[in-house]
């Protein structure tokens, strides 16, 4: 694993040598499972003037003390976007409840926010269900910041199913800024 320095060197590396980069995005397995070291990370990329999104699946936002608590941070370091990954295969990992305390302590902070939940055609828990959530509909009902909100429902990949999705080791994904 890279730490922050590493981090910092290879973010400021790839801001000097793409003028036109604008974003820095965090995801793939969990990026606050980095602690601090992501909070240095988003400063630096803040420092650079990039914007900063993290995608994750809410486990640290278990009470809605330590949601607002990691809010802080990374606000104060300059983050500006988040998006909460939710579906079925989540509750096992990570309760609904975190995902929405983050959602709320993001979005009160005025970070913009996206609650995705994957959906599909046999999916028991879809975007509709967040959106009946009370704490949900109370903030999008009545909260300065509920247009820093959305709830979507997206794409869903079967773990189950990845064969379908093969792909080479030694063919470079097209998506990936290297």
């Amino acid at each position: 694993m890279l730490l922050s320095k590493e981090m910092v060197e290879i973010l400021e590396a790839v801001a000097d040598g793409a003028p036109t980069l604008e974003s820095v995005v965090f995801t793939s397995g969990e990026p606050l499972m980095l602690g601090e070291e992501l909070v240095t990370v988003v400063r630096a990329a803040a420092e650079k003037r990039l914007g900063t999104r993290i995608v994750t699946n809410g486990f640290w936002a278990r009470t809605p003390r330590h949601a607002e608590s990691w809010v802080a941070r990374l606000y104060d370091a300059g983050f500006r976007e988040l998006n909460l990954s939710t579906g079925d295969d989540h509750p096992e990992w990570v309760p609904f409840e975190s995902d929405a305390n983050g959602a709320l302590a993001a979005a009160s902070a005025r970070i913009f926010t996206a609650v995705n939940v994957e959906e599909h055609d046999g999916a028991r828990f879809r975007a509709a269900d967040v959106l009946r959530e009370p704490s949900i509909r109370f903030f999008l009902g009545h909260h300065p910041n509920q247009h820093l909100l959305i709830v979507t429902g997206g794409l869903w990949l079967s773990l189950r199913n990845a064969r379908e999705f093969a792909y080479s080791p030694n063919e470079a994904c097209p998506d990936l800024f290297w």
